[in-house]
């Protein structure tokens, strides 16, 4: 599966975080956010592949040991 995309000068660059500990994915988006990067989160594999389809992100930050998903 190959999505290349990259941000225009007028749309923000999209992460998407795949991470199931609240704390740590907070963080992340807090942290993300800061840099004016559109931040979106999943707990899990499965709603993470639904998150990339629906809004196909620049970065993925996956969490290698999520429930339901081998990273």
């Amino acid at each position: 599966m190959n999505h290349t995309h990259h941000a225009t000068p007028t749309e923000k660059f999209r992460v998407l975080v795949i991470e199931d500990d609240p704390h740590n994915a907070r963080l992340a988006q807090v942290h993300l956010t800061r840099l004016g990067l559109e931040c979106r989160h999943a707990q899990d594999g499965h709603s993470g592949l639904r998150a990339f389809e629906d809004a196909p992100p620049h970065l993925v930050l996956l969490d290698i040991g999520i429930p339901g998903a081998d990273g």
